[in-house]
């Protein structure tokens, strides 16, 4: 039952890209745990005491999402706020896969079809821009509805894929070390600078570890072709002159707004999908903008939407992931678990650098496919041979 949920959970992280099969599968992935728990030798009190094996951050992410219920019980429209909640389930994603993935090769074998996925929608997005199915306005988006959702999913299997390009699982290297040329052109065809200066940090992260003399050099060619595109290089020169960007000059405007909206309600904020009527009150006359669902920053957003507990409970998720990851240098762990915590750690990175610019953790796609990621350095990995998975939890 766990095995079969375990394959169930991988196929839903590969295909996060399709956020109905994902959510499924994953749901399906729930119902096995479930079974697979109950069906256990294991006493129910050692069970209980397993739940201290959840992923680090386990806790905050619950009282986030705590907070963001209330917000919504007690924001002017409970059902509607209750309504964009959903995605609060998505927050169960690690200590799922923690929980499933027990076995040995588990990790990775979820790492190559993550891999392996994301290689396919860089091919994808790339043959769109071959056949001119791209404007300024309309860039290379894969099978996805908007370009910064595949920019996500784009960042996180890139660098991925540059975290595990020196493991020492034969299978998994190949596939990373064959996937980084079509992710990495699809990232600069994409042209979301967020996801660019997501990417640098995590490659930045990565020069530091063991894969320098894959991530340096790749850092080195983005620059570079950045530096000589015209395409590229106006993207990035447009940054110094807010006034005639009109994509930063939005996103100014909504810092500002978002500033007095977290002003005006700073406990609980507006309630989940409460953004939208709380901007057009409080935007400036002199740039007003059409319909604002969400903000262009993730941490404003969750303030001026759940109030600043919800931040810092947002903050305090990622601090104690930091220092789970920070854990997994030490000796006592394997390479390949290393070679996890690596690959999460870079992709925690680069996806907090992406979400100062845009709201990404709101986005079922990326959000999803990074959470899973994060799973996959804090697995439990049997070694028991045929010893039920579920008694090691």
């Amino acid at each position: 039952m766990q095995r079969s949920g375990a394959q169930l959970w991988t196929t839903a992280i590969a295909l996060s890209a399709s956020v109905a099969l994902s959510q499924i599968l994953l749901g399906l992935a729930a119902l096995a745990a479930g079974a697979a728990l109950a069906l256990s030798r294991e006493k129910r009190g050692r069970a209980v005491a397993g739940l201290e094996k959840f992923p680090p951050g386990s806790l905050a992410l619950a009282l986030y999402a705590g907070w963001s219920l209330v917000s919504a019980l007690l924001s002017e429209s409970p059902f509607e706020s209750l309504m964009h909640t959903k995605e609060l389930l998505l927050l169960g994603v690690p200590a799922l896969g923690a929980y499933l993935l027990c076995r040995p090769r588990d990790p990775e074998r979820a790492g190559f079809a993550v891999v392996a996925t994301g290689a396919a929608l860089a091919l994808w997005g790339t043959v769109q821009f071959v056949l001119g199915q791209f404007t300024p306005f309309v860039r290379i988006r894969g099978p996805l509805s908007h370009h910064l959702s595949f920019a996500g999913l784009l960042l996180l299997a890139f660098l991925a894929s540059v975290a595990w390009s020196q493991s020492p699982e034969k299978l998994l290297r190949r596939a990373a070390l064959v996937a980084l040329a079509p992710l990495g052109l699809a990232l600069l065809l994409n042209q979301s600078r967020s996801a660019w200066f997501g990417v640098a940090a995590g490659l930045i992260l990565l020069g530091f570890t063991r894969v320098r003399r894959v991530a340096l050099p790749l850092l080195a060619a983005g620059v570079l072709a950045a530096a000589l595109h015209p395409g590229f290089r106006g993207k990035m020169l447009s940054l110094g002159q807010p006034l005639e960007d009109t994509s930063l000059r939005a996103r100014v405007v909504m810092l500002q707004t978002g500033a007095r909206i977290v002003v005006e309600s700073p406990l609980l904020g507006t309630g989940p999908g409460g953004i939208e009527a709380a901007y057009a009150r409080l935007q400036p006359d002199d740039y007003p903008l059409p319909r604002i669902g969400h903000l262009h920053c993730t941490p404003l957003q969750i303030a001026a939407e759940r109030g600043v507990p919800a931040l810092l409970l947002w903050l305090a998720f990622w601090a104690a992931l930091g220092r789970g990851l920070w854990r997994l240098r030490e000796p006592e762990h394997s390479i390949l678990r290393r070679d996890m915590g690596t690959a999460a750690a870079a992709c925690a990175v680069g996806f907090i650098v992406m979400g100062i610019f845009e709201y990404n953790f709101g986005d079922a796609e990326p959000s999803t496919l990074l959470l899973g990621l994060l799973a996959l350095a804090f697995t439990t990995r049997s070694t028991a041979g045929k010893e039920s998975c579920a008694s090691s939890w």
